[in-house]
């Protein structure tokens, strides 16, 4: 893929409220597989594992085609990576 994510002070702020370092969402972005991606409208949803095994889904916003506003992220629950382990065989 040839997307483009786009960050700003907001980027960041919004990353460090949710307590989620930017280090994580960019390894989840650039380097994380698989990636479970889901387009809901402009927004897209990308869940991977960080660097630390853990599962963390960003969200970013379609500003143009094939370029995207990353505005948050979160860690998943227990459940919901049982839910992406199960989506992604495991891996």
């Amino acid at each position: 893929m040839n997307d483009n994510y786009i960050w700003d002070d907001d980027s960041y702020d919004r990353l460090a409220a949710s307590h989620v370092p930017w280090q994580d969402a960019q390894y989840v972005i650039r380097h994380s597989s698989p990636v479970i991606r889901r387009h809901l409208g402009r927004v897209l949803l990308l869940t991977g594992r960080a660097a630390d095994g853990s599962w963390l889904t960003v969200v970013a916003v379609e500003t143009h085609d094939d370029t995207y506003h990353v505005h948050d992220a979160r860690r998943l629950d227990a459940e919901e990576s049982a839910v992406a382990d199960a989506a992604t065989g495991g891996v």
